[in-house]
């Protein structure tokens, strides 16, 4: 539902894997052309139900038989298989109540809480982390022998990674937590215990 066009790649990957789990079969089709279609026309349903279901549950049910003519249209499911996006939801469902979430009052919007990338939990290197801003960021394994890593013995190995804490460091917009402690035998890393000796 989101307006965003990186997330066409996500849904593409998040529906190899589901038509994987669901058949068995590895459909690579989707990952082409005419996928990006059956992509684009699944978005497009999707947008349909949400201008006339206002509660997450009616969308659910009515987009797993949407969803599942868009896709038996497209060969990529059979109509025997028809019924796994319906256990599915019944599965989801289930899942919601016994972690006593309200479904009578669930909001579509809610479903982001359990299908957004946007509201999701990302777990990233340093590196791909370069050019990117979240809203919180948790920095963990700070300790010495990781960041510096213990191979590192040149100046310029060492500046590389004071440069690649730096970049995970100002990827927070808003909140940054690293996390490291002194019971082991190298303890937190070098650049944290500067950034304390700069703060005394």
């Amino acid at each position: 539902m989101e307006p965003n066009p990186d997330a066409i790649v996500g849904i593409e990957r998040t529906l190899f894997n589901t038509l994987l789990d669901m058949t068995g079969r590895a459909n690579f089709d989707v990952f082409s052309y005419r996928g990006r279609v059956v992509v684009f026309g699944l978005l497009e349903r999707g947008a349909e139900l949400h201008e006339v279901h206002m509660g997450a549950i009616a969308w659910l049910e009515a987009a797993a038989h949407a969803f599942s003519e868009v896709l038996i249209d497209a060969e990529y499911i059979t109509e025997g298989e028809r019924h796994l996006f319906f256990a599915s939801v019944e599965e989801m469902k289930s899942d919601m109540q016994r972690n006593k979430v309200d479904l009578a009052n669930l909001a579509i919007a809610d479903l982001g809480i359990y299908a957004s990338p946007d509201a999701a939990l990302k777990l990233s290197t340093l590196h791909y982390a370069k050019g990117r801003e979240y809203d919180a960021v948790a920095m963990i394994d700070m300790h010495e022998g990781r960041i510096p890593h213990y191979y590192s013995r040149t100046e310029e190995e060492i500046l590389e990674f004071k440069r690649l804490f730096y970049v995970g460091t100002t990827r927070a917009s808003r909140f940054l937590l690293y996390v490291t402690d002194n019971s082991g035998r190298n303890g937190p890393s070098r650049f944290l215990r500067e950034i304390q000796d700069s703060l005394r």
